[in-house]
């Protein structure tokens, strides 16, 4: 993403609007400008930290891709009895926890370029897109003025809605029921806590399983940030034209 033309104009923006009204001499850590923002200043401000909210969000998608298939056994783990399965398992389900944010944070965002009025709160599909009913929210129809833009956020919900299950059994149930990955937990809760010599000359085929669930689980993710991000910027392209519009009426 941080090669988007709109993330690009927007930190432009951000750099200008350092240099105009931050010395930088301020007690306080952060953006501290020395005068009042403009209005053209206040609502790019605005959008520049929506913008930087989903920025985040897919930078941690991607670094979760690493994180997943960069296990490392140290004492404090090995004295906890952290298995291999336990690291891959809870990188998994952050993945899944942060990729079905996506949608709101989109959504939020839109707001702020468009300048709906909606509280963050109600920046939900069945406010500013369509309910399970089918039903069109408050804020539907501003958005369908905007030439293809329903159509990019609603291709971001379906692909967050592919995981809204998953998503579901990790925050509200006992775990993500993968049935792939229960195949091996048992041997690797085993192997962290026995002597068995016998069970032990099986470890390297354990570690070539977990290898291979780990490889196809890692291709899935890869594929699936890039199809985010392609989604993503299918949206930002058509917001950036609203932003340019409206920033350049309050500029005048």
């Amino acid at each position: 993403m941080d090669k988007d033309p709109f993330v690009t104009r927007l930190t432009e923006l951000a750099s200008d609007l350092i240099r105009a009204t931050d010395s930088g001499k301020g007690s306080v850590e952060g953006f501290e400008p020395n005068r009042n923002l403009l209005p053209h200043e206040l609502y790019f401000y605005s959008c520049f930290q929506g913008m930087g909210s989903i920025h985040t969000l897919i930078r941690q998608l991607d670094q979760a891709v690493i994180f997943f298939s960069s296990f490392r056994s140290t004492k404090a783990m090995k004295n906890k009895s952290i298995t291999r399965f336990d690291h891959m398992v809870y990188h998994l389900e952050n993945y899944v926890l942060r990729v079905t944010g996506v949608l709101d944070r989109m959504l939020i965002f839109t707001n702020q370029i468009l300048r709906l009025g909606l509280e963050e709160a109600s920046c939900k599909p069945h406010m500013m897109l369509t309910g399970k009913n089918g039903k069109k929210g408050v804020a539907t129809i501003k958005i369908e003025a905007v030439p293809g833009l329903f159509e990019a956020l609603d291709g971001i919900r379906m692909f967050v809605d592919g995981y809204r299950n998953q998503r579901n059994e990790v925050a509200h149930a006992r775990r993500w029921e993968a049935p792939d990955m229960r195949e091996i937990e048992m041997y690797h809760i085993v192997m962290a806590n026995t002597n068995d010599l016998e069970l032990i000359k099986r470890e390297f085929i354990i570690k070539r399983e977990t290898d291979e669930k780990m490889w196809a689980y890692k291709a899935q993710m890869l594929e699936a940030n890039l199809e985010l991000k392609k989604l993503i910027g299918q949206s930002f392209k058509i917001l950036q034209g609203c932003f340019e519009a409206k920033y350049a009426n309050l500029k005048t």
